[in-house]
């Protein structure tokens, strides 16, 4: 028996009607639907608020039928004069959510300005001051496939991980038909459904001329000295350094003698300048330390380029003996070839002496 990992929630492709087939026979799995309704050229480029409807934006794989409903929605003439005059700048993107009672889309933030239209059904979202990310909110690192959600289950808080989240406070609105809630950049979003059925539309926009609040700045700054930090020393070795940095500890680790010691001291000093420049002079000590507190922990979940579902649950499945006769006699190649296949397979070395085992500095006969 080989022991593969399961995800705790799991990625489908599928159309709305498949979405709403589910939704009525499943009964011991909760499931929620979103999908861009934009041109991918629009994501990229964007696009003036001015003429929307003009320019049509909405994707046409989504049906001439599904597009009417959109334009029709509600008056977008005025959500256009409303993103003009607060001097909001170009839309980003146009995202349709639906789910069912009790589906919940756990906390996270967005790096842009949005809008959440109600259309059908009601939702709790529960909003969280981007000023307490490092007070209570213990965010996943940039490196790490949760990148902008937090550590934190907030239907079920573990006091002795996350200590500092008792002090987080936030401000509940409950959304119902015809409702428009602006989210700015940065807060935190807790979503839970209330009823059978409900149905949401969300549009970001670019921030345009606005000046951005200090709220997120935090989360900001964090964000590119984590990205920064990584290219020199590895995602796994961020909180190691960091933690030098902040502890004024450098000079015990650095070889100023060497290409590295360079571009480590280099890095050093880029981290106390930003922070130094945009959160206030010798603030960055203080920082660092709310910054690191229990996350940036090296896992092999910290991977830049790893892209997959966090796994949290394990199920046994029966694999086919497909084995060949060096595979059986070395069970490391038959995981090397189990690997390959997308398996998560470990090999446990054997403690029976094998004097055939190709690694062996015993005499042979």
């Amino acid at each position: 028996d080989y022991y593969v990992r399961e995800p705790e929630t799991q990625s489908l492709d599928c159309t709305f009607h498949e979405f709403v087939q589910c939704a009525r026979a499943w009964k011991d799995k909760s499931i929620y639907f979103e999908s861009v309704l934009t041109k991918d050229s629009i994501s990229r480029k964007t696009m003036s608020s001015s003429n929307v409807m003009e320019k049509g934006i909405f994707d046409s794989k989504i049906g001439p039928l599904a597009i009417g409903d959109l334009e029709s929605l509600f008056d977008w003439k005025w959500f256009q004069s409303l993103l003009s005059f607060q001097r909001f700048g170009s839309i980003l993107s146009m995202k349709l959510s639906a789910g069912c009672r009790d589906s919940l889309r756990p906390s996270r933030y967005s790096l842009e300005d949005s809008f959440i239209v109600q259309i059908h059904g009601r939702r709790r979202i529960l909003l969280i001051n981007p000023d307490q990310t490092y007070k209570g909110m213990y965010p996943y690192p940039i490196a790490h496939p949760y990148d902008k959600f937090s550590m934190v289950d907030l239907d079920d808080v573990n006091d002795g991980q996350f200590p500092n989240f008792s002090g987080v406070r936030g401000m509940t609105c409950i959304l119902e038909p015809g409702d428009i809630l602006y989210i700015p950049s940065g807060w935190w979003r807790h979503e839970h459904g209330l009823c059978a059925e409900h149905v949401a539309l969300e549009i970001s926009v670019a921030a345009g001329q606005r000046v951005r609040s200090d709220e997120s700045l935090e989360i900001l700054v964090s964000r590119d000295l984590e990205r920064r930090v990584g290219e020199v020393v590895g995602a796994g070795n961020i909180k190691h350094w960091l933690q030098i940095i902040g502890s004024a500890e450098e000079t015990d680790w650095i070889d100023l003698g060497t290409v590295r010691g360079y571009q480590r001291i280099s890095m050093t000093q880029m981290v106390r300048d930003e922070i130094d420049l945009n959160l206030g002079s010798g603030k960055w000590s203080e920082f660092l330390k709310r910054m690191i507190d229990g996350r940036l922990d090296p896992t092999p979940w910290l991977n830049i380029k790893f892209r997959e579902p966090l796994y949290i649950s394990d199920a046994t499945e029966r694999v086919e003996d497909t084995r060949n006769e060096i595979e059986k006699k070395f069970p490391e190649f038959y995981v090397q070839k189990l690997r390959l296949d997308g398996y998560n397979a470990e090999h446990t070395p054997m403690t029976v002496f094998n004097p055939e085992h190709p690694e062996t500095i015993a005499p042979r006969k």
